[in-house]
Order: C-alpha cells, then sequence, then structure tokens
C-alpha cells in the first residue's frame, strides 16, 4: 500500500542484534543522505559493543543479570523488547 502511494520510504531491518544494529544506522544513514556520519555513529557503536562483549564475557554465565526493556504501557498492557525468540525483536503483553 505504502508503494502504490508513491511516498519514497526505506525498511529498516529488524534484527536486534549487534551487527543488525550497525546495519540498521547504514540504512539510515543512506536514506538520509549521511552515510559519512552513520560510518562514524558505526565505529563508536561497533567499539562500545566489543567493549560490552569483552566485560559481559569475564562474568559466569549464571552471574549474569537479565533485562527486561519496557518500550510502552497501554491500556495495561506493556510492549516490551528483547525475548528470546529471534522471530519476532518485541512483543505486546497484558498485565495482570
Amino acid at each position: 500500500m505504502l508503494e502504490a502511494s508513491g511516498i519514497p520510504f526505506t525498511t529498516v531491518p529488524e534484527a536486534t542484534d549487534g551487527p543488525g544494529i550497525v546495519e540498521k544506522i547504514a540504512v539510515v544513514g543512506d536514506a538520509l543522505g549521511v552515510p559519512g556520519r552513520a560510518g562514524a555513529l558505526i565505529r563508536e557503536t561497533r567499539a562500545a559493543l566489543d567493549i560490552t562483549a569483552k566485560q559481559t564475557a569475564r562474568i559466569p554465565p549464571e552471574s549474569r543479570k537479565r533485562v527486561l526493556f519496557i518500550l510502552s504501557l497501554q491500556g495495561g498492557a506493556a510492549s516490551r523488547a528483547g525475548g528470546t525468540r529471534r522471530r519476532r525483536a518485541s512483543s505486546t503483553w497484558q498485565a495482570r
């Protein structure tokens, strides 16, 4: 439907892992016509992800913290990010 409207748009990948985040930055940078700025942000993001991976590797798996990131609350339903299923990066569940 959006394609039929003739309005230009860019589809951003849904991946939520490190390489996916980097790809999203590149796609948005290209869409906005600022690939150089996106490249700088990609380098900064990769460095931060590398540091985080090295720090996390030093923590035994059973001692690592788990986090739930609530994106929004609407009518008692929480929209969360993350999860263990790769097919969906976010989902909505009803608070009880």
